[in-house]
């Protein structure tokens, strides 16, 4: 019985393993459809966890570029990964 058990969470560890890196494989190309500003303004929000007025000193941007690029980065990730991935993005990779 423990066997089966050790088994089951064993297989259950590598099928979400799978899908993970399933998931940062489909991110990272999509990741590549952005423009520079985008693609950097993304990674410090959603990555690196940075708020937005962090950014805006960082990057030497205005609040609303930055406002304006994360939305329509993450527009573009949303359309090119399709909702799990995206969901998957705005509440666990934070």
């Amino acid at each position: 019985m423990l066997r089966s058990l050790v088994g089951s969470e064993m297989c259950i560890r590598d099928r979400y393993q799978v899908e993970y890196h399933d998931f940062l494989n489909k991110f990272n190309k999509a990741m590549e459809y952005l423009p520079p500003t985008q693609r950097k303004i993304v990674t410090l929000s959603k990555i690196y966890q940075f708020s937005n007025k962090e950014i805006v000193e960082k990057l030497s941007l205005s609040e609303q570029t930055v406002k304006n690029q994360l939305s329509l980065g993450l527009k573009t990730l949303r359309e090119k990964l399709g909702i799990a991935y995206f969901f998957y993005i705005l509440f666990f990779v934070n």
